[in-house]
């Protein structure tokens, strides 16, 4: 039985010796090696020029903003004026005092959208059938909210309190 198993060793052995082997195939090592070096410097130097358009893109945009900023509002004007002393017993119809201050502009009204406009061409065209199609308005009315009365019970007496 030991001549069987040391066969089958044998056989086994001689099999394997096809796959495996010591030696590397020529020249495998020289290609590595260029590989990794031509590889490395062309991953080194590649983010370079997009780093640059990176800050040349910030610097841009901060001189958009810097430029197109809008300028702080103007402090309303106060005008007011003094008081001038009367003689005694003239009376004026002079103010005392008048304060002038800037009107507030209202906000520039939006153009109109592409559908409010053919709604006013529509309005003027015909008015009767607009009338007809959308009715006169009528208030709506909101009936009053009623709350009804909150009750609240009183707590039940807790039997080691008496």
């Amino acid at each position: 039985m030991k001549n069987d198993e040391h066969r089958w060793d044998e056989l086994i052995d001689r099999a394997l010796a096809d796959y495996t082997s010591p030696v590397p195939p020529l020249g495998l090592e020289a290609r590595v090696l260029r590989r990794i070096r031509a590889g490395g410097a062309a991953e080194r130097w590649s983010l370079w020029p997009w780093m640059v358009v990176a800050a040349a893109c910030c610097l841009l945009a901060g001189v958009a903003v810097w430029i197109l900023r809008a300028p702080a509002p103007a402090p309303p004007r106060i005008v007011v004026s003094k008081m001038v002393p009367q003689p005694h017993g003239e009376t004026s119809k002079l103010p005392i005092r008048t304060i002038q201050r800037r009107q507030k502009r209202l906000p520039a009204r939006a153009p109109l959208t592409r559908e409010e406009r053919a709604l006013v061409a529509f309005v003027k065209s015909a008015p009767e059938q607009a009338l007809r199609s959308f009715g006169p308005m009528q208030p709506i009315e909101i009936a009053p909210l009623s709350i009804d009365k909150i009750e609240v019970q009183p707590l039940p007496d807790h039997p080691s309190e008496q």
